[in-house]
Formats: C-alpha cells, structure tokens, sequence
C-alpha cells in the first residue's frame, strides 16, 4: 500500500520519541509501586513484570512481521517499543543490584558492551546481512519482499530477548537457600 512518506516520518518521529520515553516512566513506576527489587521476593515480582512486558512485546513484534496494514503498524510498533522500553529501568537495576558493589562499575560497563554489541549495533547489522544475502540471492529483483523480510529479522529477533528474560525469572524463581 502506497502511504505519503511525509505521513511516514511524522508517524516515525512520533512514535520513536513517545513509545519508549513512556514506556521507560511506565516500567519503572509500575515497579516501585510493586515493591522495587531490594530482595528476593522483590526481585522475583519485578522479573515477572519485565516478563510480561517482554511477552507483550515479543508478541506485538510477532503480529506485526506478518501484517500489512499501515496504521495497525504504526500502532503495532508504538506498543513494541514502548513494552520494550517498560523493561529498561528494572531490568539494568537488577543487573547491577546483584552484582558485588566492589565490582559494579565493571559489571555496569560489561553490560553496556553487550547492549551495543548484540543489541543496538547488531540490530542494524544483521537485518542489513539477511538483506543482502536475500536480494543477492533467492529474491533478486523483489526490493520489497527483501525489505519486509529485514523487519521481520528485526521484530523476530525480541523471541531471543524474551527467552533470556523468562529464564532469569525462572532462575530467581527458586528458593535462594537452595543449593544449586
């Protein structure tokens, strides 16, 4: 479907802006008024909320690599990034709050590497490789097929994110006493 691309990039700049800044107010509030995460059973309910913002997320991005419809997209994406953006402020907190505090500042920079590296860097790099591995190969001359199939890479790739969300509450889900 043909939308005017002035429409697009008001849309893009909208939804970019708003999505993720409401989603991070959103996600830290609905986590201290839980309680916070200053022990285990803090922890615990945090990593649930997160998992559920991840499984709304992931979800949105599953709906959205297969449908077509302008605004429904849009939509679609403004709930990706704003559930996605809910997840920010508990998760990088519970990541330093488990760490020993004589090494947080390392653990800090640690995870700000891997954000970079498998997150904000790869999500360019890889749907660019599927990309040019696609129009090079099986869907030569089908621009807009390639196209589509690079999103999906991109919205499909949050199934990774959630799977490691769910396997930390999983792993916190068990009693700290325990022997593992």
């Amino acid at each position: 479907p043909v939308v005017n691309r002035e429409l697009i990039f008001i849309c893009f700049g909208l939804t970019a802006a708003t999505a993720p800044t409401f989603g991070v107010l959103f996600g830290g509030g609905v986590v201290d008024r839980a309680g916070g995460y200053k022990d285990h059973r803090g922890m615990v309910r945090s990593l649930k909320l997160c998992t559920v913002f991840g499984a709304i997320a992931t979800a949105c991005g599953i709906v959205l690599s297969c449908v077509d419809i302008y605004w429904f997209v849009v939509a679609g994406l403004w709930a990706v990034l704003f559930f996605g953006g809910s997840i920010l402020p508990p998760a990088t907190g519970m990541l330093i709050a488990v760490v020993d505090p004589g090494i947080r500042p390392f653990a800090n920079a640690m995870s700000m590497v891997a954000y970079n590296i498998m997150g904000y860097s790869l999500g360019s790099i890889l749907p660019g490789a599927i990309m040019t591995w696609l129009s090079e190969g099986p869907m030569k001359d089908q621009h807009y097929s390639v196209l589509i199939w690079g999103m999906r890479t991109i919205l499909l790739w949050s199934v990774i994110g959630f799977a490691g969300m769910a396997l930390a509450l999983r792993s916190a889900a068990r009693d700290p006493n325990t022997p593992r």
